[in-house]
C-alpha cells in the first residue's frame, strides 16, 4: 500500500474515533509515515542534485574542449596569409594590424561577428 493511501486510512480512522489513546497511536503512526516520506524525498533530492552536478561537469568539459578547438583553429588560420583580410574586418583596438601571425583574437572576433550577423 502506498504512503498516501496509508495516510488516508489513518485520517479516516481519526475521523471515526473519539478514543484519545487510539488517536494518539494513530497520530504517532502518521508522524512515522511522514518522516519516512521525508527521508525518501531527501534521498531523491540528493540523487537529483548529484545527476545535475555530473551533467554540469560534462557540459563544462565539453565547452572547455570546444574552446581549445577554437584556439587551435585560430592559431592555424593565423599562420596562413589571410589574417590581413580578417584583421581589416574587425575593430579590435589591441590588434597591431602590421604584426601578422599573432592575430588569433582578431580571427576569433571575426568569426564571432559572422555568427552574430
Amino acid at each position: 500500500m502506498s504512503e498516501d493511501k496509508k495516510i488516508d486510512e489513518i485520517d479516516e480512522k481519526l475521523d471515526k474515533t473519539e478514543d484519545y489513546e487510539i488517536i494518539i497511536n494513530l497520530l504517532y503512526q502518521k508522524v512515522d509515515l511522514l518522516e519516512e516520506i521525508i527521508g525518501k524525498l531527501k534521498n531523491q533530492n540528493k540523487l537529483a542534485s548529484k545527476e545535475h552536478k555530473e551533467k554540469f561537469n560534462e557540459f563544462e568539459a565539453e565547452i572547455e574542449k570546444k574552446g581549445k578547438i577554437i584556439d587551435e583553429m585560430a592559431g592555424y588560420i593565423a599562420t596562413l596569409d589571410i589574417e590581413e583580410d580578417i584583421c581589416s574586418k574587425t575593430e579590435n583596438e589591441h590588434c597591431d594590424k602590421m604584426n601578422f601571425g599573432e592575430c588569433e583574437d582578431c580571427i576569433k572576433e571575426y568569426f564571432k561577428n559572422k555568427v552574430e550577423e
